[in-house]
């Protein structure tokens, strides 16, 4: 009895919850975890995420929300984790034909922050470097994201809608160049939540995302040095690089697709097979924008090819 009195005194959590949470994240940012960027270096970036999650636990208390609610988590099943990794390559090919088109169009900011970045976490132990970078931003930023902002404007009438701006925030707070493909990233790990209905998939997700480039960035630091001062030593990156990541990226729509239909099976209701008959037009649509971007990438390539001959006589 006394139980279902505390449960029926939680309560759900309004916008204004959400705001709360993102202001207290901007201060710690802003205010906060500068004071240690002086004696700590690289691993301020741990008392911030720390930081996000005091607000987000904050957050929750002083609005007498359920945290059960706000941070929903259960054991993973087996279909649903292998659907969070194939929606999270699929993601990450789409990620990489914005980012290239970016590097394309501002090709000095985006390689002087991918730099940067690679410095920071190849200067400290791997281990340490791993729990900095993907450990707690899968844990704090989920807690604040798709936790407390994600529940605060959710409804069931409203919820592409608080998809959409969460992702949106989520980019915003990541800023430069990263905010278009970090809001992507944002939509997927936003639409996995909810789904799912357990932040432990987007959690993956967000520790899968982060520690693959950093995998990448220690076990050939010099040859990405190198190829960093190759880049330099060019004015732009070649155009026909560009189509051969829009051929990858064309993969992206069916990974999703496939991703999207493990984190449902087994669920009530859920579709028994991946392309049955309802799925027909769905099946059409998804190899006609695959066809669509890999012919839009190949002729970018070719023509980058024709314009830039001189490069492609080197290899």
């Amino acid at each position: 009895m006394i139980g279902e009195m505390k449960m029926e005194n939680k309560r759900t959590l309004k916008w204004y919850h959400g705001i709360l949470v993102l202001a207290l994240v901007l201060a710690s940012m802003f205010f906060v975890t500068p004071i240690f960027a002086g004696s700590l270096g690289f691993y301020a970036s741990f008392v911030g995420e720390m930081f996000f999650l005091l607000a987000s636990v904050f957050t929750v208390l002083i609005a007498g929300g359920d945290f059960k609610k706000v941070f929903p988590f259960s054991m993973p099943r087996i279909s649903k984790v292998f659907g969070t990794l194939i929606m999270w390559l699929g993601s990450f090919l789409a990620v990489m034909g914005l980012t290239i088109l970016m590097t394309y169009f501002f090709p000095e900011e985006v390689t002087e922050i991918g730099s940067s970045l690679n410095a920071q976490f190849t200067s400290v132990p791997f281990l340490a470097s791993l729990f900095v970078v993907a450990v707690s931003p899968a844990v704090c930023e989920e807690a604040v994201f798709r936790g407390v902002l994600l529940r605060s404007i959710y409804t069931d009438r409203w919820k592409w809608a608080a998809i959409f701006i969460s992702g949106l925030v989520f980019g915003f707070f990541h800023g430069g160049f990263r905010w278009v493909p970090t809001a992507f990233l944002g939509w997927v790990l936003a639409y996995i939540c909810l789904e799912t209905g357990n932040i432990f998939y987007s959690m993956l997700f967000h520790f899968v995302n982060n520690a693959v480039p950093l995998f990448v960035a220690f076990s050939s630091s010099q040859m990405l040095t190198e190829a960093a001062s190759q880049e330099a030593a060019l004015e732009t990156i070649p155009i026909a690089s560009v189509g051969i990541y829009m051929v990858f990226a064309a993969g992206a729509p069916m990974l999703l697709y496939i991703g999207s239909y493990l984190l449902h099976k087994g669920d009530v209701g859920a579709q028994k097979e991946l392309f049955g008959k309802e799925k027909q037009t769905t099946f059409i649509l998804l190899l006609v924008l695959t066809f669509a971007i890999a012919v839009v990438g190949l002729i970018i390539f070719f023509t980058g090819v024709r314009m830039q001959p001189e490069l492609f006589g080197q290899f």
